[in-house]
């Protein structure tokens, strides 16, 4: 066994090879930005730009649901409030 990593061109080639194959897109990739940047909504399943997601308002990070998404689901829970 070598002490070697591999090289950079090395873990792309392996990347492309073996890196799951999403739904959102049919492409293999590693985490949930798409290669074309966009990203999917996990309630709708529709594709939008990262800029598009719901933000938690207290910490200011990108949520996994669309905008659109996030408002109808506060609008469910303020009917039943």
């Amino acid at each position: 066994m070598s002490d070697k990593l591999p090289s950079a061109e090395t873990l792309l080639q392996l990347h492309e090879q073996y890196g799951p194959v999403r739904i959102c897109c049919g492409q293999r990739h590693w985490g949930v930005a798409c290669p074309d940047g966009l990203v999917m909504c996990c309630v709708c399943f529709s594709r939008f730009p990262v800029d598009r997601l719901a933000v938690d308002p207290s910490d200011g990070k990108h949520w996994d649901v669309c905008q659109q998404c996030a408002a109808d689901e506060q609008q469910r829970k303020d009917e039943r409030s």
